[in-house]
């Protein structure tokens, strides 16, 4: 079993604030400074296991698997590679050159390269989604070595846990009394809207720390291609310590379809009244999303057009449904609030304040807008941002509100896109990102549910 240095583990990284007000970890609280899993198994591949892949990579590594001839592996060779092993017996040790295969190749995911017959994966995620996550998350599945990363990175999760719930532990441990419960933040909003500002000061979990902490596992291996392992790494775990520990925990989420609010809702639910949830709602216009997103590193989830309008349009489409939600389960939800960005920062429109049952709007023609738009009008306003150019003007005229501080990053990050328009755009900077496909697919799964 994984060693886990619980002093490091719990050490809060610095912060880093992006132009527009973005919070991001420099270093995850969950990744930084922890002990790295090591493996006897996965030194390098034994020997004549190239001689068993085949002609199209028995060419890179003849005889034993070297240092030299893993470097021989390139993105123009990687899948080919990757294809033999895979074929392997589970006997054979291929976690080096699988490794090696991803480093070379970006557009590999995780779950196709270090997974037992991930053929029969991706049918599964052709046909269902959920079967597949459950499947990634049921044992055997992973090879050993894995395993092995992604259990520890579950126990420093759980180390994150213990030390934002220490009083609630001490009473399952000292007391008979009832636990001791903290609320829950849901803050619903697109890809790009602000949710990790919103919650920064509090606590709360995402895939993001995940896969910086499995990406320590697996230094060379990049953000987008750990996507889908974060998600299933982080998806355990709470399933897990909601159900064992008894609390609903604050993840890090779009929560933009109902059912995704109703089940969290569900889960604080069972708790017998003891704990709350506070939901926030931010709506951020699509033309200012799209400009974040372009702004963002490739380290972050990268969507298309298509993607990320379709965010957009489930955020007002499911809006009103979500506040019917809030005012019929007002005996578990204890606050609501929804904002609107206006340009430079984010105006509160409505809320229902702790204690109270009617919601309170304070800008009715805002309100109306943002809650009962009119499709047709949104469609509207999708197609007019897909066609905008990218021009001088534009970025003159999108920038002209903000600090120069914060119009300089936007203006850099725009200004790469010169005559591209806003869905042109977006598709060139998300082919950065390699794996955009799987990335956009699970971000569609949660915006419109099976």
């Amino acid at each position: 079993m994984p060693v886990v240095n619980l002093h490091q583990a719990v050490v809060r990284a610095p912060e880093h604030f992006t132009a527009d007000g973005e919070v991001k970890n420099k270093t995850s609280n969950v990744s930084a400074n922890l002990i790295t899993v090591s493996s006897s198994t996965s030194k390098l591949i034994g020997v004549g296991v190239s001689e068993k892949l085949g002609a199209s990579a028995s060419v890179l590594m003849p005889g034993v698997l070297s240092d030299k001839s893993l470097g021989s592996i390139n993105k123009h060779t990687a899948k080919a590679v990757l294809s033999e092993l895979v074929k392997l017996p589970r006997s054979e040790n291929t976690y080096i050159a699988r490794l090696a295969c991803l480093k070379a190749d970006h557009s590999i995911p995780t779950w196709q390269a270090l997974t037992h017959n991930p053929e029969r994966l991706e049918v599964l995620e052709r046909i269902s989604m959920c079967d597949f996550d459950a499947r990634l998350a049921g044992p055997g599945v992973w090879l050993p070595e894995v395993e092995n990363i992604n259990t520890n990175t579950l126990m420093n999760l759980t180390v994150k846990l213990a030390a934002q719930y220490k009083a609630s532990f001490q009473s399952l441990l000292l007391s008979n009394g009832d636990v001791e419960k903290q609320d829950v933040t849901i803050v619903r909003g697109s890809s790009g809207s602000g949710k990790t500002s919103y919650l920064k000061d509090g606590f709360s979990l995402g895939s993001d720390e995940v896969k910086r902490c499995l990406q320590q596992r697996m230094p060379g291996v990049t953000m987008p291609q750990l996507y889908v392992q974060g998600y299933i790494v982080l998806e355990k775990f709470m399933s897990s310590m909601e159900q064992k520990f008894a609390q609903g925990l604050t993840r890090d989420a779009m929560y933009l379809g109902p059912e995704t609010i109703e089940e969290k809702l569900r889960v604080i639910g069972l708790q017998q009244g003891m704990q709350k949830a506070a939901i926030h709602d931010i709506q951020v216009d699509l033309m200012t999303l799209c400009c974040r997103i372009l702004k963002r590193p490739t380290d972050e989830p990268l969507l298309n057009f298509e993607s990320l309008s379709q965010c957009f349009r489930s955020s007002l489409e499911n809006r009103q449904m979500t506040i019917e939600l809030v005012q019929k389960t007002h005996d578990t939800v204890s606050e609501y609030s929804l904002s609107v960005w206006d340009g430079t920062r984010n105006i509160k429109v409505a809320e229902r304040s702790a204690g109270s049952q009617e919601i309170t709007i304070h800008d009715r023609a805002l309100f109306d807008q943002h809650v009962a738009r009119d499709p047709v009008l949104i469609e509207t306003e999708i197609e007019r941002v897909r066609d905008t150019k990218i021009d001088r003007t534009f970025i003159s005229v999108f920038t002209s509100g903000f600090e120069p501080a914060v119009a300089a990053v936007f203006t850099d990050a725009l200004s790469k896109y010169d005559g591209k328009t806003i869905a042109e755009a977006l598709e060139l900077h998300r082919d950065r990102d390699h794996v955009a496909t799987s990335v956009a697919s699970r971000v569609l799964a949660e915006v419109v549910p099976s």
